[in-house]
């Protein structure tokens, strides 16, 4: 058992306890200056990043780094105001919560560990004592960027080399994806993970395997006795994916419309499928959902049918004149709604609004600057031509729309909004987070002061 009696005389000293959004501001501006900590134990906490807000299902914070018992951990922070709402909110029990990594809290007032449900202990730090407000010897700040020093056009052309250099991480990685997989397969499963967003992108990844583009190839080949119709392939995929096994008490027209396409599925020998891939529809926004999703692949696979996927997206990328290329490769992937979609999110829930597109042209635009521009450049040599056309394209690409990640950069490096007016800028913005922010790797970052 664990003390936690100096602790909890902190918080007898009856300063007022504060609400849980409170707690969330004050770690965020303590770990504003510092990164050393203890835990109830007396152990130290190393903050080596503090993560950053999760607009998802769990913890407070994502994605954080920490050292702990001599061990640099990866994962979750979660906040409340008094240690025992662990246990009292059920984290213990709630596999949810198994990528929490520390444990921050006003008051300390539980004897016990804090432990996950798969066994694992949290530290937990309590910020009720007055010294958790003082600065440390080794301040630690949002960014360790030196600002007096570095201005406004030379952080510009920091982060658009960054963002080349994202380009040419994810170019590599299609190479090594056609390798592995075959062109064809590697280009699916891009445009699968685009398809699914962060928080659904391994459930399309999973539904790409299940379903790997050969095999819808064959299927798509037998279209022209009529044996196969585009309304037969949406009703494959989302069968195969595990939608229409789900239990329906929607409406009557609902009902219908789902009784369509469970007479299409599943074919002889098919729908005993005992693994689906789990989707994360926690607060999804109505647009975004996976049904949505597999319809647009469902008609983008239909769409480029007759020359295949591969080539009927590089015919496009090819024949493009540079002037006019975003509206064009985002016009090929954009699929408009049918009357049903328009005012449905799933099988069975009516919209709140009107969805005019089952794939609009923010997310082919982001499909575009993710997926075919990297997978082009990697499916040429380096020094052709095409090469150059495609890093052209990308550095002129205008910029997409605006998310949760950026906007935790743009904080960090104290720019305002409009810093990002490109792709290419908020690609590497994308790529200093992901190299070296929740890495831990300030030291090394091309905007540290260490190599200004």
């Amino acid at each position: 058992m664990i003390s936690a009696n100096n602790q909890r005389g902190n918080s007898d000293r009856r300063v007022s306890r504060p609400k849980e959004a409170e707690v969330v501001a004050l770690w965020r501006r303590t770990t504003l200056f510092r990164s050393h900590f203890s835990d109830l134990g007396g152990a130290p906490v190393n903050i080596l990043y503090p993560g950053r807000p999760n607009d998802a299902r769990g913890a407070d914070f994502k994605e954080a780094l920490i050292r702990w018992n001599g061990q640099v951990r990866r994962g979750c922070i979660e906040i409340h105001t008094r240690a025992s709402s662990w246990r009292e909110h059920s984290h213990q029990r709630d596999p949810t919560y198994n990528n929490v990594v520390l444990h921050v809290v006003w008051e300390g007032d539980m004897d016990e560990e804090t432990r996950r449900q798969d066994g694992a202990v949290v530290p937990t730090v309590v910020l009720g004592g007055g010294d958790v407000l003082r600065s440390s010897a080794e301040p630690l700040r949002l960014c360790q960027t030196d600002r007096g020093r570095l201005s406004g056009a030379q952080l510009r052309t920091a982060i658009a080399g960054l963002g080349d250099a994202r380009l040419e991480a994810k170019a590599h990685e299609f190479r090594f994806q056609s390798q592995k997989w075959g062109s064809q397969q590697a280009l699916y499963l891009g445009l699968l993970e685009a398809l699914g967003y962060s928080r659904n992108r391994e459930a399309f990844r999973d539904l790409g395997r299940l379903l790997p583009l050969k095999a819808v190839q064959e299927r798509l080949s037998k279209s022209g006795s009529g044996e196969f119709t585009r309304r037969r392939l949406e009703a494959w995929l989302l069968g195969e994916a595990g939608f229409l096994s789900r239990c329906s008490s929607a409406s009557a027209r609902e009902r219908r419309y789902r009784r369509r396409l469970e007479r299409l599925w599943p074919l002889p020998g098919e729908g005993d499928r005992k693994f689906y891939p789990t989707w994360d529809l926690f607060k999804i926004r109505p647009a975004n959902h996976p049904v949505r999703r597999i319809l647009a692949l469902s008609h983008l696979l239909w769409r480029f049918r007759r020359q295949g996927l591969l080539p009927g997206v590089l015919e496009v990328f090819g024949s493009a004149p540079e002037t006019n290329f975003p509206s064009r490769l985002e016009s090929a992937l954009m699929v408009e709604a049918s009357p049903y979609w328009r005012t449905h999110f799933d099988l069975d829930t009516i919209s709140p609004k009107p969805l005019p597109h089952l794939l609009g042209r923010p997310r082919a635009r982001e499909m575009v600057v993710n997926v075919v521009l990297p997978f082009a450049l990697a499916s040429v040599g380096e020094e052709t031509d095409l090469a150059s056309r495609t890093r052209r394209i990308f550095t002129a690409y205008p910029r997409l729309e605006s998310n949760s990640l950026e906007r935790h950069l743009l904080l960090q490096l104290n720019v305002d909004s409009d810093f990002a007016n490109s792709a290419r800028l908020q690609q590497g913005l994308i790529h200093l987070y992901r190299a070296f922010c929740c890495e831990g790797q300030c030291g090394v970052c091309p905007l540290s002061r260490s190599r200004l």
